[in-house]
């Protein structure tokens, strides 16, 4: 090399400065963070549907309506207190019944006890249930499936995620073997429940049980509107069921 060209050499490499790694951070272009979408549909790319959580019913927009029609009731019959069943169950449940094993085509709508359904168990002499999810009858959301065994009057909302055909609750979930089963409404307005029979694991096995199943139900509701076999949805005209109290002599 040429003495020109290595005094050119030195003298640039004693004016320009070394570059430190420190140098290369300050220069290095500035990220930018975009603000993070908190919406459900944003959500829904990230994670599973099933971690989303769904919006409760009483949040909806607009109220529920019901598909079927329920007439005023026809028959009205008043049971005093003192003709409501009592204590415990015995092998013939108050008369109603005995037990039955489900009538179910798939084995995954089995009994499973390592379930978290929120099933409510009542018997005579206890505290009405409460939390009640209330509305009219024949809707959806709002249905419970009711089952009778050991525990006494079993409940459980039919809308909800569980491991069966249908993937929601079936009576099967809720019990093991039961003397029946159905489907049950709150009223939002009364002190009453509308319930039918229409069971497909514990059908109804005889209909002289009606009467005693709905002075079950009296215990814990004042009215009890009972759909009657074969009525289910559409046009109805359910039996009223109340409860009246003891004339004193």
């Amino acid at each position: 090399m040429s003495p020109i060209f290595r005094r050119a050499a030195m003298v640039r490499r004693q004016t320009i400065a070394p570059l430190h790694t420190s140098s290369l951070r300050q220069i290095q272009p500035r990220m930018i963070q975009k603000k993070r979408d908190h919406s459900i549909l944003a959500q829904a790319r990230f994670y599973s549907p099933d971690r989303i959580k769904p919006e409760r019913i009483y949040k909806l927009p607009e109220p529920l309506k019901p598909s079927s029609t329920v007439k005023p009731p026809e028959k009205i019959i008043v049971v005093p207190e003192n003709e409501l069943p009592q204590g415990r169950p015995d092998d013939n449940f108050w008369g109603i019944g005995a037990l039955n094993f489900p009538v179910k085509t798939d084995p995954v709508d089995d009994y499973d006890t390592h379930r978290a359904l929120d099933v409510k168990s009542f018997l005579p002499g206890d505290a009405p249930p409460k939390k009640l999810f209330r509305n009219w009858y024949d809707i959806r959301a709002y249905k419970y499936l009711w089952t009778l065994d050991q525990k006494g009057i079993n409940i459980c909302r039919e809308m909800k995620k569980c491991a069966s055909s249908r993937g929601i609750v079936l009576h099967s979930k809720i019990s093991p073997m039961a003397v029946a089963g159905g489907e049950a409404w709150f009223s939002p307005e009364e002190d009453a429940i509308y319930i039918n029979f229409c069971s497909g694991r514990y059908p109804l096995q005889d209909a002289a049980a009606i009467p005693k199943l709905a002075k079950l139900w009296l215990q814990f509701f004042k009215k009890v509107y009972v759909v009657e076999p074969p009525e289910r949805y559409g046009t109805i005209t359910p039996t009223l069921f109340e409860r009246g109290e003891v004339q004193a002599l």
